[in-house]
């Protein structure tokens, strides 16, 4: 992470909250504008990004720039999955605790892994399938929703 705006602890290790600022300028022949952060970057590079939007877009179905933009941050999100179960968890706990999170965590990977799978391969809308969603508890699919929510409130400008 290059930028951290509001942490007033990072910027004593040389984190800055100044911005870069590139201006680009657009024309109809523009298809699309990614704008992203590190938790994409970090597991998507910009060729795959531009090849995940521009298939979502373009393919059979031409799905709205939202669901193209869902289809991208659920690739990333995959990817991270997969890429945090190889992670070693270095805290003293007794081999019993640690066995058994592992256990946990690794049946909680599969079934996110398989989830993900199913919204890619169908194209569904996110909030739609976690909204009919059997498997998960109420208290998750309000979560989810005020996750959206503050997404989509905070964010400084919407896609559409």
């Amino acid at each position: 992470m290059s930028r951290a705006l509001g942490d007033t602890i990072a910027q004593h290790i040389g984190v800055s909250c100044e911005p870069d600022i590139n201006v680009v300028e657009l024309d109809r022949s523009c298809l699309f504008l990614i704008i992203a952060s590190d938790g994409v970057w970090e597991f998507i590079t910009s060729d795959e990004a531009v090849r995940i939007a521009y298939e979502a877009m373009n393919g059979e179905r031409k799905l709205r720039t939202q669901e193209a933009a869902d289809r991208l941050t659920l690739e990333a999100f995959k990817r991270w999955i997969e890429e945090e179960g190889t992670v070693v968890d270095d805290n003293p706990r007794s081999f019993d605790q640690l066995l058994s999170v592992s256990e946990k965590t690794e049946q909680a990977q599969k079934e996110v892994r398989r989830a993900l799978q199913a919204v890619l391969e169908t194209g569904e809308d996110l909030n739609e399938l976690v909204q009919k969603s059997e498997d998960l508890s109420l208290t998750s699919k309000q979560l989810f929703k005020s996750a959206t929510k503050a997404k989509k409130h905070y964010a400084c400008c919407k896609i559409q």
